[in-house]
């Protein structure tokens, strides 16, 4: 039996052309899942950046009011024991720095003033008072000035001596947030 030439130069060049583009198609297909790769690389890398210059920034806020406060106290700017115009302060940190929850002091007398957005049932600025040598705790609510306005909440039995967050601040001897 006989094949035609024209059957034989069909054949091959067929062939000849599925070959090349198989092996086009798999190398382009090789290359795309590469590049893909390294497109997803970069963008983990860039979000990981950007993630990581986000939290310093939101852990250094926090952390910089603290020692700006005691220097404050140290300065004798603050009176910890005034405190009315302590809590007054420390309102003012949470009117500029609505993200943070709670700032303030308390001393190893149980002395403390404070202010924050801490009560999940009222929406404002609150501040916290406890005189010292007892365990009641004062919560306020205050006015667009950082007055007192209206006594929210009395806590008979709060001592901030017990507290975990007091214990390691007086085993380290340092302001923590």
């Amino acid at each position: 039996r006989t094949v035609s030439l024209r059957w034989l130069l069909t054949l091959s060049f067929t062939l000849q052309v599925l070959g090349i583009t198989g092996v086009v198609g798999y190398l382009s297909f090789k290359q795309g899942q590469k590049s893909v790769s390294d497109l997803a690389q970069q963008l983990q890398r860039a979000t990981a950046q950007k993630v990581a210059l986000h939290l310093d920034h939101y852990l250094t806020v926090p952390m910089n009011l603290v020692q700006t406060a005691s220097f404050m106290v140290e300065q004798e700017f603050i009176d910890p024991f005034e405190l009315e115009k302590a809590g007054t302060y420390f309102w003012e940190y949470s009117n500029v720095y609505p993200n943070i929850s709670w700032i303030g002091y308390y001393l190893s007398d149980r002395t403390g003033a404070g202010a924050g957005r801490w009560l999940s049932d009222y929406q404002g600025i609150v501040i916290t008072q406890h005189p010292g040598g007892g365990l009641a705790d004062y919560t306020y609510a205050t006015n667009d000035q950082g007055q007192l306005s209206t006594l929210l909440d009395v806590d008979e039995n709060y001592d901030p001596l017990s507290e975990p967050w007091y214990e390691t601040i007086v085993a380290k001897g340092e302001p923590r947030w």
